[in-house]
């Protein structure tokens, strides 16, 4: 809205499609068709689980992102490592 001076759909999907928008995932520009230019589809695994327990997923440090290569995290792990304390 500070950009287009107001909240005139045609400017703001002008603007948008203009322009790039920092993000918390990096640079992001839209084509005409609304979807991004480049698509950021991440590969995840979640590691060091070691119960059943719903809240281990929450955990941000569970996540390790393994593609694409410039948002990488971590590395995968396999064959998949047994849970501490199940041998």
């Amino acid at each position: 809205m500070r950009e287009t001076g107001g909240l005139v759909d045609a400017d703001l999907a002008e603007y948008t499609h203009a322009a790039k928008f920092r993000t918390v995932v990096g640079d992001v520009r839209f084509a005409e068709s609304g979807e991004w230019v480049q698509p950021r589809v991440l590969t995840v695994q979640f590691q060091n689980i070691s119960s059943n327990d719903i809240s281990e997923f929450r955990n941000p440090d569970a996540q390790a992102v393994l593609y694409p290569a410039e948002y990488a995290s971590g590395t995968m792990t396999y064959p998949y490592i047994a849970p501490r304390g199940n041998g």
